[in-house]
């Protein structure tokens, strides 16, 4: 084996500037385990031989051929104690260095640095350097210094990209709200140049362009305004927010229009509805005020109209209900006059006039259709009852005021059907004098060939039975001139 030492060359490793932020932590994360391994196992060994050989001296001899003898190497080894602080700096140190390998970082990934800090980060990587050289010498607690140093820097340097971003950002939002398109654009360009792609500076800008547009929009809606074309000042705000729905002031401006519309709306019914009443169209008025009232429920002038429509309107319609129902009387036509006085009563129910005529009404009502009943079934008289109430029926109708020709009419009629049911007629009824013969209203006539019975005109029931026949009934109508009626059971029965 070869006596020439064995000289090795230190590599001097970069720690806190490894190029891509992501892989300096991939090299720190080796870098820090394989340091972590050997520091352990270094500590083992030192802490072995510390009782095995406390103390070497190394020496070199003169030789025979009276050459220099080497420097004298002695190793003296470190206390545990020593030892232990030795590592707690080590430790410490690398922990600073993950802190500023974290928060520059995120520094370079938020923030585009280099374009407004470039000056404050290059100060801050020459910390950085200055630690990472520390470190390499083993000068942790100077390393742990010098990392924290540029930590901190770090962090005052994203604190104050920060500041700056909002500052960009309030300056562009107060541009937007004045409509300065130029002060706008600015801030929020520079505001991406410390966060680019930020999507509220991206959209603060988006707007900030569109302003031009917006500002044209306003200036169309100022002079519609001013010649009063309400409809065209409102398509132009409209035309705005389209633009941009953002835009600050603009739904308040466009309120103020609709708000003029609207009292123009209010002007033009009131007059509409005051015209309608001198011409005395109270329905009309009452209409227009209405419509008012619809867009402004608290309009005193409308709500005070309306009262006045009532009461000129009530007069009238009761006036009007009054004669359409004479006039109704006059015709006979009783179902007018009721509907006719039914309205007047619905505006006041204690009006006399309307009160009377609606009595009238009903009682002509009700005697006309009882008349006319009796005149559709006469055959009915034959019933003393209802022949009795016929005859009321008809007295009831005469006293009725006023009578008119439809109701006598009616009244006559039923006076003759009445005389003509109340004079007997003499009817012959023949049978086999085996079937036993019933005759309503009259009861049993017996067995007979031939019988003569004196009833009233009208309708009868005849029932025969006998032993040994199926019974009959069969319903006769009697009246004057009538031929003999026969009846009798001819279906046996087995």
């Amino acid at each position: 084996m070869s006596d020439q030492p064995i000289v090795i060359q230190p590599v001097t490793p970069p720690l806190s500037h490894l190029g891509d932020a992501k892989q300096q932590r991939g090299n720190l994360t080796r870098l820090l385990g394989m340091g972590g391994i050997a520091t352990i196992a270094i500590a083992g060994l030192v802490w072995v031989f510390s009782f095995e050989a406390p103390k070497i001296k190394l020496t070199e001899p003169g030789g025979p051929d009276g050459t220099k003898n080497a420097p004298e190497v002695i190793r003296q080894e470190r206390a545990p104690f020593a030892d232990l602080e030795y590592e707690r700096q080590l430790e410490s140190a690398k922990e600073r260095l993950g802190e500023l390998v974290e928060i520059q970082t995120a520094l370079k990934e938020s923030m585009q640095v280099g374009l407004w800090g470039e000056k404050e980060y290059r100060a801050t990587m020459n910390r950085a350097t200055e630690a990472d050289l520390a470190f390499q010498e083993k000068r942790y607690e100077d390393a742990w210094v010098a990392y924290g140093d540029a930590t901190e820097q770090f962090k005052a340097l994203m604190s104050k990209g920060d500041a700056l971003f909002k500052s960009h950002l309030e300056a562009g939002s107060t541009a937007l709200d004045h409509r300065d398109a130029g002060a706008a654009e600015r801030e929020f360009a520079s505001a991406l140049i410390i966060k680019s792609g930020h999507p509220e500076a991206e959209a603060g800008l988006t707007r900030a362009k569109k302003i031009p547009a917006v500002a044209e929009a306003l200036r169309k809606a100022a002079n519609h305004e001013l010649a009063g074309r309400w409809n065209d000042a409102l398509a132009a705000y409209d035309e705005a927010l389209q633009i941009d729905p953002q835009t600050k002031g603009v739904a308040a401006l466009r309120a103020k229009v609709d708000s003029a519309t609207t009292q123009e709306q209010i002007r033009r019914h009131l007059s509409e509805g005051f015209a309608a009443i001198d011409e005395r169209q109270f329905d009309r008025a009452r209409s227009a005020f209405n419509r008012v009232l619809a867009l402004d429920p608290n309009n005193p002038v409308a709500a005070g109209a309306l009262q006045q429509v009532s009461a000129q309107g009530d007069v009238d319609r009761i006036r009007a209900g009054e004669d359409r129902g004479l006039a109704a009387e006059k015709r006979e036509d009783w179902t007018g006059a009721l509907k006719a006085y039914d309205e007047v009563l619905a505006i006041d129910g204690a009006i006399e006039f309307a009160k009377a005529g609606a009595l009238r009404a009903r009682e002509h009502t009700r005697a006309t259709e009882l008349l006319e009943k009796i005149r559709k079934a006469p055959e009915k008289l034959s019933s003393p009852q209802l022949f009795q109430e016929a005859r009321n029926i008809v007295a009831d109708a005469k006293s009725l005021e006023p009578g008119g020709p439809k109701l006598s009419e009616h009244i006559n009629a039923v006076e003759q059907l009445v005389r003509t049911y109340s004079e007997p007629v003499n009817v012959t009824l023949t049978s086999d004098g085996a079937t036993s013969i019933t005759l309503s209203t009259v009861g049993a006539l017996g067995t007979f060939s031939k019988k003569s019975v004196s009833l009233r005109p009208g309708e009868y029931t005849v029932v025969g039975s006998q032993r040994g026949c199926r019974d009959i009934r069969e319903t006769i109508v009697v009246k004057p001139g009538m031929k003999p009626v026969s009846v009798r059971c001819t279906e046996r029965v087995n």
